[in-house]
């Protein structure tokens, strides 16, 4: 298990923030483990985390120069070493970008990467068990996988009334709106996007979206017999991968 918090933007943006990540971290934390920070040469990323040792996964967090990696929950390696996972990731996610770390996982999970190659790159499975929030500030963006360490970060303390109302009225919530204010969901289907040395985020497709495109007109017409077999395969092809050793 790991409670991480990233942020990547221009070198100036994460140098003010940075000194600030392990301690918005311990305010929020739901557990004791070993605290890592980690920062990028290029100064254009940093990251923190409290990690537990976990005895499938040697590592959650990886560094290597100027590119991370960070994953949570019961990620299963497909055709990997599972001990080793988020190592291998690192060398797929520098080397490919977000769909080779795709085709890498199974279980449920969410996933951060950062790189030259490709910038930052932030998804989760199509579950949504594991969840990530965000945050974008002026030059930088973060990323967490609690929205309060975000909200502490950022000197939030206010609160979403429409996202409250949510909760009160049919005790969940709708959008990608937190009741944290300040901090928004990424919602499964998503991946988050975030260009080198940039601090804006931008929200495609994910690799793990599941649903045919779009008709043309904007709206998705009524799925075909086929296309209702493409989505139901996909979703019990992932569920049954968490029954493989």
């Amino acid at each position: 298990m790991i409670h991480f918090v990233v942020v990547a933007g221009t070198p100036a943006a994460v140098r003010t923030v940075s000194p600030r990540l392990s301690n918005s971290l311990y305010q929020t934390r739901l557990f004791d483990g070993d605290v890592v920070e980690r920062r990028g040469t290029s100064r254009t990323w940093a990251v923190a985390a409290i990690a537990l040792p976990d005895p499938t996964c040697e590592a959650r967090l990886v560094t290597v120069g100027d590119a991370m990696v960070v994953i949570n929950g019961p990620a299963l390696a497909i055709g990997g070493e599972q001990r080793r996972l988020a190592e291998d990731l690192l060398r797929k996610f520098t080397a490919a970008g977000s769909a080779a770390v795709a085709r890498a996982l199974s279980g449920s999970y969410n996933f951060i990467g950062v790189a030259p190659s490709h910038g930052l790159r932030g998804f989760v499975d199509f579950s949504g068990l594991f969840p990530i929030y965000w945050h974008e500030g002026l030059d930088l963006a973060v990323f967490s996988n609690r929205s309060t360490t975000i909200a502490k970060l950022i000197g939030s303390k206010g609160w979403d009334l429409r996202s409250l109302a949510w909760v009160i009225g049919h005790a969940n919530l709708f959008g990608d709106r937190m009741p944290a204010s300040g901090a928004s969901y990424l919602l499964p289907g998503s991946e988050a996007q975030v260009d080198w040395g940039d601090g804006r985020v931008r929200l495609d497709v994910s690799p793990h979206w599941p649903w045919p495109p779009l008709s043309e007109d904007g709206q998705r017409d009524n799925l075909s017999p086929a296309e209702w077999d493409a989505v139901t395969d996909t979703l019990i092809g992932q569920f049954w991968r968490l029954a493989e050793p």
